[in-house]
Formats: structure tokens, sequence, C-alpha cells
């Protein structure tokens, strides 16, 4: 898995700058043309794939997946509704 860092290593520049470029932040901040093609082609080079998840420092997400058949279904819908709120409200679902 490559990394931000992988591709700052590679490009010669900071993390930040790597960061900064890879996630759009470019209004009037002073970033060199050659500087951003560059990065971008060295993460293109390494196959860079950005994390959809993004991990906290802590290293958890606090995510729950909820993966339902249809929800359409009044069921599903409100089990997606109490998991929502708060996993503590779960208990007093009734089916």
């Amino acid at each position: 898995m490559v990394r931000t860092k992988d591709i700052a290593r590679e490009a010669d520049v900071s993390v930040m700058t790597v960061s900064f470029i890879l996630n759009n932040k470019l209004d009037n901040n002073g970033i060199f043309r050659g500087l951003i093609e560059k990065i971008i082609k060295a993460s293109k080079e390494m196959k860079f794939m950005p994390n959809m998840i993004p991990i906290l420092p802590t290293g958890r997400t606090k995510c729950i997946w909820l993966i339902v058949e249809d929800i359409s279904n009044p069921i599903f819908s409100d089990l997606a509704k109490i998991i929502e709120r708060g996993l503590p409200s779960f208990r007093n679902f009734r089916t």
C-alpha cells in the first residue's frame, strides 16, 4: 500500500504538500504547476489509491457499516435510523 509519505519521499517534498495537492486544496496557495505535476505523476507511477475511510490518529474510525437487502423495507430503514441515532437505543428495537 502506497502512502502519502512514500509519494513525498519520491517527489522530494513534504507529506503536507502531497496531501494538499492530492486533496485538491489548491486555491491560490502558491504551489507551482511543475510541483503539482511532479506529485501527480509520482502518485500515478506508484499506483496510489486514496483511503476511502480515513483512519483517525487513534487507529479507529468509529464507523459502522450496515448492509441491508432493501432500504425501502420499513424494518431495515427503522433499523438504520436507530443505529444512526446511537447503539444504546438498539436494545429497544422490536421487529
